[in-house]
């Protein structure tokens, strides 16, 4: 299971994605702008799903102020978007991004992403546990 945050202002996708993450066992936090993403505290969650395009801000610049403000605990940034343009993708990962989705998107495949992304940390976590294990 992993802890995901969803920030975009369209209420009706926002509640499509955290239903489809729901059905898979996932905690979902719903966040409709920049400033109130910051208030949950995004060091609490292993994903971030993230609008560049919000009603108060860059998404761009959440991503920087969460890679600064966070050493220990990364989550797992994931912009969708409609910006399309390479440089937008440029400008995304620059900021810190993971990756970077185009709307509209196949919500099968961002769910395979999502599932690929826990179970690669789930494994890493067990092996880490099991070498400390062993000394």
């Amino acid at each position: 299971m992993a802890r995901i945050l969803v920030i975009d202002d369209d209420e009706t996708f926002s509640y499509v994605l955290k239903r489809a993450c729901s059905r898979q066992g996932h905690e979902v936090m719903l966040s409709a702008s920049a400033c109130e993403a910051k208030e949950a505290s995004a060091g609490m969650f292993d994903i971030v799903f993230l609008d560049i395009s919000l009603p108060d801000g860059s998404g761009l610049d959440f991503i920087r102020s969460i890679r600064e403000g966070q050493q220990d605990k990364r989550p797992y940034i994931i912009c969708l978007t409609v910006l399309d343009t390479e440089n937008d993708h440029v400008l995304g990962y620059e900021a810190g991004a993971d990756d970077y989705i185009v709307k509209p998107f196949s919500l099968s495949v961002l769910m395979l992403k999502l599932e690929a992304f826990v179970k690669r940390n789930k494994g890493a976590a067990e092996h880490r546990t099991g070498s400390a294990d062993s000394t």
